[in-house]
């Protein structure tokens, strides 16, 4: 993992492994801008390159990598989820790290709710 100064717009990258169900690609995560990127090394996978865009994830999550993408194997990986529910899995060193990471960045989503309105009756009492 290295971190580039400003001069590069990258803030942290590492190697990582994209699984998608029981297929994976390994290649490179980085974090740069307004965009979380992940290149595979082989391009010919069609697993990638991938730019999300931080203010498109719901959620990260540090979770488990998945044997033949289905059994539980090693608590290695964070899972992020788009807000049109895209989800991508890497396996990756310092899971938990990289998703406090990932989620310091995200711009909060304001939940705006409309107050209720006072009753007529209540206004009327106290006038």
């Amino acid at each position: 993992m290295f971190v580039m100064g400003l001069s590069n717009d990258v803030t942290d990258s590492t190697d990582a492994t994209i699984q998608k169900g029981a297929f994976r690609a390994e290649g490179t995560l980085w974090i740069e801008e307004e965009y979380l990127h992940f290149e595979p090394f082989n391009q010919d996978l069609a697993y990638g390159p991938y730019a999300i865009e931080l203010d498109n994830i719901k959620s990260v999550t540090a979770c488990w990598s998945r044997g033949t993408g289905v059994i539980p194997v090693d608590a290695d990986s964070i899972q992020v989820i788009t807000l049109d529910s895209q989800k991508f899995r890497f396996i990756l060193d310092s899971p938990k790290e990289w998703a406090e990471k990932i989620l310091s960045l995200l711009t909060p989503k304001l939940s705006l709710k409309s107050s209720p309105k006072p009753s007529s009756k209540s206004s009327a009492k106290n006038a």
